[in-house]
């Protein structure tokens, strides 16, 4: 949001994160096949609101109220854009490029990110010793011959250009053919470098200053490990105790919320 808009969230409870996160929940429904009778009877969307079973078109209005809702005017990506419109130009054109992509900018990493990092806490009480199983895979010699010695060059081929057959941070997303496919439209996202910047430093945070046990309020809750449906699937909610890693933790995060 600060990229995007420059918005300062305060909290959760913020404006802006409410308004967003309840546009989005219509987009994520909106998107789930079969959720509105209207996709198999186009008709349908001339039925006045106020008629029995017109679900789609309530909704339909109340996403809207919440997808025009505007921002401010602080130095941001879309500020800067709009300052770069060339007047000579198709100016319409151009401003409903600037919508569509800052709104994206935000749209792309909220739901997804949120997802990730709620995956994360969900593998962490599932599975509370994941890196073990990482670490034969990051040194198996059959796919990185010599692997405790420090080769950039087992990277590239001889023409000094990238080896596309070996696995760089896409390998943290399995081994095996059929996870190609998924592979291969992750590379192909313009916004992954952020995505994965992003989602990189907040786990290493979390994994710094916090631990986390199914232990709530004295009875042990296990995860169902299922997910929502929709255009981005999150875990269904579930219960955890955190805690955190140690005392200097705990500083860590008082400095921070007092900076």
């Amino acid at each position: 949001m600060d990229v995007s808009y420059a918005i300062d969230i305060a909290s959760r409870e913020d404006p802006h994160i409410v308004t967003a996160e309840k546009a989005l929940a219509g987009f994520n429904i909106a998107f789930l096949h079969g959720a509105f009778l209207v996709e198999v009877m186009p008709i349908l969307k001339h039925v006045p609101a106020w008629m029995p079973g017109a679900r789609f078109q309530k909704k339909a209005k109340e996403w809207k109220h919440y997808a025009e809702k505007c921002g401010t005017n602080e130095p941001s990506f879309t500020s800067r854009c709009l300052e770069n419109v060339d007047d000579t130009g198709d100016v319409a054109l151009q401003e409903r490029l600037i919508q569509g992509t800052a709104a994206n900018l935000y749209a792309a990493g909220f739901d997804t990110t949120t997802s990730a990092l709620n995956s994360l806490i969900l593998a962490l009480l599932t599975h509370p010793f994941p890196r073990i199983n990482s670490f034969p895979g990051l040194h198996d010699e059959t796919k990185y011959p010599d692997p405790f010695a420090f080769k950039p060059e087992r990277w590239l081929l001889p023409d000094g250009k990238l080896n596309p057959d070996m696995k760089g941070l896409t390998v943290a997303f399995g081994f095996v053919r059929r996870l190609v496919q998924s592979i291969s439209v992750y590379l192909a996202l313009p916004g992954r470098h952020l995505a994965s910047t992003s989602i990189w430093i907040t786990t290493a945070m979390i994994l710094n200053v916090f631990k986390f046990n199914h232990d709530v309020d004295g009875n042990i809750i296990i995860p169902s490990g299922q997910y929502c449906p929709g255009l981005i699937p999150s875990p269904i909610p579930f219960k955890c105790q955190i805690t955190l890693q140690s005392y200097a933790a705990k500083t860590l995060i008082q400095g921070v919320l007092s900076a």
